[in-house]
């Protein structure tokens, strides 16, 4: 018996929870899902074809993540995600190949019975539709026959973005909103160059390509959650909330002391100030050096702010700004599931989880953070998603 093989083709620049979703409704379908990623030299890309096949593998792993640990990630699954989550990782029934070819020769080349495409509510119809008219003359001339389906995104969440879209926001400095519409492992890449533009306009003629290199390093071995998608995230968070904290000392400090606070990140309690160290090292002569170090140090859990100003109110506001995830309803499974990683590779089970519901224990009163009000307005979220977290440690 043949399979029935479906070939979803497309430049995938990046691969989007839209894509995704297309992929997991046709696999309810088919035997087989292809996906076909286009190297179109005619398109100007910002990742290579290797890069955005390696990007929709770790889509695909982060959302099977996300689905086997449901209730820490904080998501509601619909039945058909959670049916097809088992067939994701399986390569018999879903293949990623490139192509430079036509996508109906490929579809013929790799035995498909059917070319779908995605439709979003709007704006995608027509021009699918020409498409599908296009690919329907090529089969035709061929004496081919294969199907065309579009699918559309199921999700009303989805269907207003595109790759496009999704690069947009992130060239305009709203890191956060682009969560929503990629995967984590695709929002950490994206950052690894639209963060690189951001230091190159901050530093200017001081940018340093070799020590950039290394910071990337640093926040992408083993990191699942103090990644450069965190940096980006308080970034965001800064630009928000910047007046009146931040207009009266070097801009370049607070963004720097973001840049490098999680430099070092191995769970030991000397993080922070190796962090700073290096932070220090590397820029330290474009800004005040002390108040560089102190930035950094009071992103550490057992930070005491001192009793002069403005060290202290900067130094809390800093705090806020990394503890800013606490309030985010739509992102902080994310968090929960990142932190959860990154901890499995140092600490065992049983000491991760008494760690954690310390943390936690602690965060709940939130005494140590609610200094900067645009943030701590939706403290009733930050209670609820520590509290939702807490109960799930405490009832394994």
């Amino acid at each position: 018996m043949n399979k029935k093989k479906a070939l979803f083709a497309g430049t995938f620049d990046p691969f989007t929870k839209g894509h995704l979703s297309i992929v997991i409704q046709a696999m309810t379908v088919f035997d087989q899902v292809i996906i076909a990623v286009g190297k179109n030299l005619n398109k100007c890309c910002l990742f290579t074809a290797e890069e955005r096949v390696e990007l929709i593998n770790k889509s695909i792993q982060d959302f099977v993540y996300q689905i086997e640990k449901a209730p820490l990630s904080q998501h509601q699954f619909n039945p058909v995600e959670k049916s097809v989550a088992g067939k994701l990782l399986d390569s018999a029934k879903l293949k990623i190949i490139t192509y430079d070819d036509l996508t109906v020769d490929v579809a013929l080349k790799e035995g498909a019975s059917a070319i779908i495409r995605g439709e979003r509510m709007i704006g995608d119809h027509d021009a699918e539709m020409q498409l599908a008219q296009i690919n329907q003359e090529l089969l035709d001339i061929r004496n081919a026959a294969i199907v065309q389906m579009l699918i559309p995104c199921t999700k009303p969440e989805l269907t207003f973005i595109s790759s496009s879209n999704v690069k947009k926001l992130c060239a305009q400095g709203e890191y956060i909103a682009a969560m929503k519409y990629v995967m984590p492992s695709v929002h950490n890449k994206l950052m690894e160059h639209y963060l690189k533009q951001r230091m190159q306009k901050l530093l200017g003629s001081h940018f340093d390509a070799n020590k950039w290199k290394e910071l990337v390093k640093s926040y992408t071995y083993n990191r699942y959650y103090h990644t450069l998608s965190h940096i980006g995230y308080a970034l965001n968070v800064l630009d928000m909330i910047k007046e009146p904290y931040f207009d009266k000392i070097p801009y370049v400090a607070i963004e720097l002391a973001i840049f490098y606070h999680d430099y070092y990140c191995s769970g030991n309690t000397d993080d922070e100030k190796l962090s700073a160290k290096k932070a220090v090292a590397d820029y330290g002569y474009l800004t005040d050096k002390k108040l560089l170090s102190d930035l950094i140090l009071a992103t550490a859990q057992d930070y005491k702010a001192p009793d002069h100003w403005p060290i202290r109110e900067l130094a809390n506001v800093m705090r806020d700004i990394d503890y800013a995830i606490l309030y985010d309803k739509a992102n902080y499974g994310w968090y929960s599931l990142g932190i959860c990683l990154e901890a499995s590779l140092i600490f065992d089970i049983e000491k991760y989880i008494e760690k954690r519901a310390e943390f936690l224990k602690k965060a709940s009163d939130m005494t140590f953070l609610c200094h900067t009000p645009r943030l701590t307005k939706n403290f009733g979220d930050a209670q609820n998603n520590i509290r939702n977290e807490y109960a799930y440690w405490l009832n394994l």
